[in-house]
């Protein structure tokens, strides 16, 4: 059972406690849903078959990639019960391979925030954005500069896919997805087709090369990739992304 003060909209808008037509007569009424809403009331079976329908519609594996990331700012309860559902199927949409591209294009796709973007420019601020109470329930961070990943070279702020990517994982092991918080530290990027795009979500620095991620990550964790002190109680994963510069990775 999951407790909340949330009531009509915000409820809805709420991506992980939204339902969508899973949310019986009863809820609807005592959460003050606005009405009219969608007269059936389905189950997640329901709802799991409607979505898989979908997704086989789409021709491309960054179709379905796309698809679900949609399905999870929206509806986090459909999402997780389709990937524990149809796990082998789908761990290769939300995660590897299909996630590389995610990534490639992650600004052009971007919807809405999952997880914590921290800039260069927050550097001096890092303890304080960390103490924020929303982030009070966090048990796992896992963190990422976004330089190197899968192969595919600096992706700037769209490495964010990968520790997002991340939560499904966590999910089949066990760890709550409102646990598990994804960081990615924006220290610029020196892809310069990336700052070409006029919708990259990025820091868009200059004049190159990028700073050193020294400064931010020290914020983040310490030597062992263990958070500080405003996370002393989470498990901390640092997904590395640098080779050129490995002497600036760790304070």
């Amino acid at each position: 059972m999951v407790r909340t003060r949330l009531h009509g909209f915000e409820l809805l808008h709420n991506s992980r406690l939204n339902k969508g037509t899973a949310f019986t007569e009863e809820e609807r009424t005592m959460f003050g849903l606005p009405w009219p809403s969608a007269a059936h009331i389905g189950s997640l079976e329901d709802q799991r078959e409607r979505r898989m329908r979908v997704l086989a519609s789409r021709n491309t594996a960054f179709g379905k990639y796309s698809n679900m990331r949609d399905l999870q700012d929206n509806c986090e309860t459909l999402f997780y019960s389709l990937i524990l559902h149809h796990t082998e199927e789908l761990l290769p949409i939300v995660y590897t391979p299909a996630v590389g591209e995610g990534c490639q294009r992650f600004s052009e796709i971007w919807r809405r925030p999952r997880g914590l973007f921290l800039s260069y420019t927050h550097k001096d601020r890092i303890e304080e954005i960390l103490s924020d109470p929303r982030y009070d329930e966090v048990r796992c961070i896992v963190v990422s500069d976004g330089e190197r990943i899968l192969g595919l070279g600096d992706q700037g702020a769209g490495g964010m896919g990968i520790p997002s990517a991340d939560g499904p994982l966590h999910a089949l092991g066990g760890i709550p997805p409102e646990h598990c918080l994804p960081i990615l530290l924006d220290v610029g990027t020196e892809n310069e087709a990336i700052l070409r795009e006029p919708f990259y979500i990025g820091w868009q620095h200059h004049p190159h090369p990028r700073p050193g991620v020294r400064r931010v990550h020290r914020g983040v964790c310490d030597r062992r990739g263990a958070p500080l002190a405003a996370h002393s109680s989470a498990v901390g994963g640092f997904r590395r992304g640098q080779r050129r510069h490995p002497a600036e990775a760790l304070p």
